[in-house]
């Protein structure tokens, strides 16, 4: 039996207001390898309104068909012939009367070959060949995940590897079975050839963050990854307000201001940061400043390092963990470097970010 893929999508109350109010559908595409080594997406294979919680999976069951549509984005695919099924390897002929019947052409492993052309639609167009992947309806069909833009004429063949990567977005006016121009910039793309390397499972999570225009993803479960504990307590004050509930989310990139009491003097002020994110990217990647003023440097954390890819770090940490690492490397630069006047104090707060929520505040004396 073929293995199931999986994804798991996912929206807080805050951003699912959003998207709907923008009319959004969540779009799902599934690629194709050419023999040329193209890699196309070029159907929505899937378009789903949205709602908390939306699953997407199929199995490596897929098909051919044959159309005489050329692709034209935003139109619908009719197909025309009976689907085929396919394992990696078979080769079919499609006869004169446009039925798929076996062939004695050489196999092409890993795709689905079409080993000779002896058919053409209305007598005069060439057609194109279409791959779709089994779907759950009773009795079961096929949905169209790929079109052949190429045209095949009489006596040609093709040759189609379905695979396992899947891309994800969100748009309005599209729908499933339609031919689109896949070009977009906020999107997702994965490929569960494998399983997930933690996991070992065929299982992503996935979110759209909308003050980001970014998608988080992860191999485990999201709801526990971006939220605080206490969001899925029930509480009342929780609930039903969109605001605080855009406070909880915890994301990439974090940025957070650190206000110094006394002036730090220029000379000293790059220096102070080279020791600081010295300290840092033991844990974090990605870290920017700015020096706002003398007294208040901008810091920017694009991420947490790990090794395995999707893993929970990839999303966020909790603000407590990055507001101890922030103090400790202060503490750490007031005792050991010259570059903080006798004295000085700071505080740590978030900055203009959908975080929203203070790291804390805490006071340090930097050595004679």
């Amino acid at each position: 039996m073929a293995d199931k893929r999986e994804i798991e999508v996912w929206e807080s109350p805050y951003d699912l207001q959003i998207l709907q109010d923008n009319n959004w559908n969540l779009e799902v595409a599934k690629s194709v390898l050419k023999a040329d080594g193209t890699l196309l997406y070029n159907v929505i294979w899937q378009s789903r309104n949205l709602g908390p919680s939306t699953n997407i999976s199929w199995k490596t069951d897929y098909a051919l068909n044959w159309t005489a549509q050329p692709p034209s984005p935003g139109a619908s695919v009719t197909v025309r012939g009976i689907w085929r099924p396919c394992n990696k390897g078979d080769v079919y002929d499609i006869d004169k009367h446009g039925l798929f019947v076996p062939s004695s052409a050489a196999a092409s492993p890993d795709y689905l070959k079409v080993g000779t052309v002896n058919y053409l639609a209305d007598n005069s167009t060439p057609i194109h060949i279409v791959v779709g992947v089994k779907n759950t309806n009773i009795p079961p069909s096929y949905d169209v995940i790929y079109v052949d833009p190429v045209a095949l004429p009489l006596n040609s063949s093709g040759s189609y590897q379905p695979k396992e990567t899947a891309k994800w977005w969100y748009a309005a006016g599209e729908k499933a079975g339609s031919f689109a121009n896949i070009d977009i910039t906020s999107y997702k793309e994965i490929d569960f050839t494998e399983p997930a390397p933690d996991t070992e499972k065929y299982y992503y999570s996935t979110t759209y963050l909308y003050n980001t225009g970014k998608w988080a993803i992860s191999e485990h479960n999201l709801l526990q990854a971006l939220f605080r504990p206490s969001l899925f307590l029930s509480e009342a004050n929780h609930e039903n307000d969109p605001v605080q509930i855009a406070e909880t989310l915890l994301y990439w990139p974090a940025i957070r201001l650190i206000s110094f009491t006394l002036t730090i003097e220029k000379k000293h002020q790059q220096p102070l940061f080279v020791y600081l994110k010295k300290q840092w990217e033991v844990k974090y990647s990605g870290i920017t400043a700015t020096w706002e003023s003398d007294n208040k440097l901008s810091v920017t954390f694009g991420g947490k390092k790990q090794k395995v890819a999707h893993g929970l770090a990839e999303i966020g940490v909790s603000i407590d963990e990055l507001g101890s690492d922030i103090q400790a490397a202060l503490g750490l630069a007031s005792k050991n470097t010259k570059d903080m006047p006798s004295g000085e104090e700071w505080n740590v707060t978030a900055s203009a970010t959908p975080n929203g929520t203070a790291d804390g505040t805490a006071d340090g004396t930097a050595d004679e």
